[in-house]
């Protein structure tokens, strides 16, 4: 989710206390487990498999893999310790639930217990924290405050014998999404052949309502060159946008299509295709389509008919900004035209998928995933051309 709250130092403020829902917290290990152990075709508490998972490896095809990585806003929170409960009541008050932001690690007594509030300085922007883990980190229910000021409780993989460690506890959830990302290729590209590729949410300061995400770092097979731009284009990206995890997955989706507008597959709709993918790596303009050269949109990933294709979902929230209204520019137009003609509400669940009490947010995210499953997504090769999805929650319910 994008902000525009003032900043404001933690500790300094005493906002009336208010009581809401919020969402629990998936720990990184649990996530670098899940994102390991389903490109590695095995069984963990943390990644439930099934034998259809298996075809990552057991194709004779490297499998194409497009990591779809949240880079809003909300993902400068700093990692919250499992032992907090969202739900919990704590013997600390003191801070109404609500974001605030440290720019600094900065050491605080509040209900008679002294703690540090860690700012990561490692990433660009403010750490930001919710009221309600403030006040658990304050609480006497907090029994874990020393590990939380361990510096050493994770684990860098693939740096030899004497890997380097990091605080677990101290970092954002865009820099956990990034070591999970990282760490997961490199451990994977070890032993395995896969093509991985990049996609992130469009910059809201292109517009107020940006175009869903596009494809970064286009897939594609592993080399010293590739692997050097996924990394780079991970550990430079910034949580700064809102949250379109539905539109950038239509695009995405789009993305495994022919580049041909007379080979493109049906929708639910009878005679009604998907438009072509058409997104720059390097976006300029609204639409990330006004720049001098065609070059720079990432070519179609799909080399044969028994390629297996995958989307991981790596996000921390609920989508903003993500329910398929037309954008400026509107000439030419560059939106998502005819979406419910398209996929629309495939998967009828009963709920208001746009519902109107959010920042134009929308629940299509399982009706997009649900119909790139079980539909041919390339009618120009032989069989059917599906796409498993699959998603790494952090702080999700």
């Amino acid at each position: 989710m994008n902000t525009t709250e003032k900043f404001e130092t933690v500790g300094d403020i005493r906002p009336p206390k208010t009581r809401r829902r919020f969402r629990f917290a998936f720990p990184l290990a649990l996530a670098l487990l899940f994102m390991a152990g389903f490109l590695a075709g095995l069984t963990s508490p943390a990644s439930a498999q099934t034998e259809d998972d298996l075809f990552l490896f057991t194709s004779s095809v490297a499998p194409n893999v497009l990591i779809q990585l949240d880079n809003s806003g909300s993902m400068n929170h700093i990692v919250w310790h499992p032992d907090f409960d969202p739900e919990g009541d704590y013997d600390c008050n003191y801070y109404g639930s609500g974001t605030y932001y440290v720019s600094g690690t900065i050491t605080r007594t509040r209900c008679g217990l002294t703690r540090t509030i860690y700012h990561d300085s490692g990433s660009s922007g403010s750490t930001r924290y919710d009221g309600d883990y403030l006040n658990w980190l304050f609480s006497s229910q907090n029994t874990v405050q020393a590990e939380i000021d361990e510096d050493n409780n994770g684990t860098r993989y693939c740096e030899g014998a004497n890997p380097s460690t990091y605080p677990k506890y101290q970092i954002k959830r865009l820099t956990a999404a990034k070591r999970v990302v990282l760490d997961t290729m490199c451990q994977v590209l070890e032993t395995k052949e896969i093509r991985f590729g990049l996609s992130v949410f469009r910059d809201y300061a292109e517009a107020s309502d940006p175009n869903g995400g596009y494809i970064e770092v286009g897939i594609d097979d592993n080399s010293p060159t590739h692997a050097d731009a996924l990394e780079d284009a991970v550990e430079d990206t910034r949580a700064d946008t809102w949250t379109p995890l539905a539109e950038t997955l239509f695009q995405s989706y789009t993305y495994f299509m022919p580049r041909d507008s007379s080979l493109m597959p049906p929708s639910k709709t009878p005679g009604v295709s998907f438009p072509v993918y058409k997104y720059k790596t390097t976006p300029i303009g609204v639409g990330g389509e006004f720049t001098t050269t065609n070059s720079e949109i990432p070519g179609d990933p799909v080399q044969y008919s028994c390629q297996k294709n995958f989307i991981v979902v790596i996000t921390d929230g609920e989508p903003t900004r993500d329910d398929f209204e037309k954008r400026v520019p509107t000439n030419p137009p560059r939106k998502f035209p005819k979406f419910e003609d398209l996929i629309g509400d495939y998967n009828p669940d009963g709920e208001d998928e746009v519902p109107g009490n959010c920042s134009g947010c929308s629940f299509y995210l399982d009706d997009i995933a649900k119909f790139m499953h079980e539909n041919d997504c390339r009618p120009d090769m032989e069989g059917d051309q599906t796409l498993d999805i699959y998603t790494i929650g952090f702080t999700t319910n």
